[in-house]
């Protein structure tokens, strides 16, 4: 698995590090707190004294670790990544998805499931950066070395699930974006309007089966009844 680090003030690490000096661990403290702040309230409404105030620091300890807005979130990117890629080469026994099911069934809990609930804070937080990169260009800039690390993690992540193995690179971690998105959006969504995306779920599924067909996994998908958006 490639070694994921993080440049400027952000090497000052998150709790998975080796536990380095006082300022690792007060770096680790600030991390934490700031994936709670965005997982809570969102990457827009969250300050730096906010964190400060939630890890126990002073905004001076804070500022000498991480002199802006946008290291700190570059850390937190590097830091859920970090246990992202560690949750993929280390796997919980049993996990939440059964891979022991049939091959398509496996798929299908993908579409609505994580591998581990343990990440469940960090795979919003992810994206929530995702979204603010598009309007703030430092945030953008200091995750940019984080490309090419999320993408084979990703397709580790997907290479788990049974019949991968004859779906191409390209074709696999594009299903596993698009599923991550609709997944979060549809978290997000669940969160601010008390019900589901109307159809979110049917989607899923649809696409689900017709990768599964394209490439001979599972037993073919049985005809669905047809769906119609809008009812209720």
């Amino acid at each position: 698995m490639a070694t994921v680090t993080s440049g400027g003030a952000a090497d000052q690490g998150d709790s998975e590090s080796d536990g380095g000096g006082p300022g690792s661990r007060i770096a680790a403290r600030l991390v934490d707190a700031a994936i709670d702040c965005i997982d809570q309230l969102g990457y827009g409404r969250v300050t730096t004294a906010e964190v400060a105030l939630r890890a126990g620091v002073t905004q001076a300890e804070q500022y000498r670790l991480f002199p802006t807005r946008a290291d700190l979130m570059a850390a937190v990117a590097h830091a859920v990544v970090r246990r992202w890629a560690d949750a993929v080469e280390h796997p919980r026994p049993g996990g939440v998805i059964d891979l022991s099911t049939d091959p398509r069934e496996a798929w299908r809990l993908f579409g609505t499931l994580r591998w581990d609930d343990r990440l469940r804070a960090e795979g919003h937080v992810w994206q929530e950066l995702m979204l603010a990169c598009n309007t703030d260009s430092l945030v953008k800039e200091r995750m940019r070395d984080l490309g090419g690390v999320v993408a084979r993690v990703a397709l580790a992540e997907m290479r788990r699930l049974p019949g991968s193995e004859r779906v191409p690179d390209d074709v696999l971690l594009g299903v596993g974006v698009t599923v991550v998105q609709m997944r979060e959006t549809g978290r997000t969504y669940l969160e601010l309007n008390s019900h589901e995306v109307p159809g979110l779920a049917e989607a899923l599924r649809l696409m689900v089966d017709n990768v599964c067909d394209r490439y001979g996994i599972g037993p073919p998908s049985e005809q669905q009844p047809s769906y119609t958006s809008g009812q209720g």
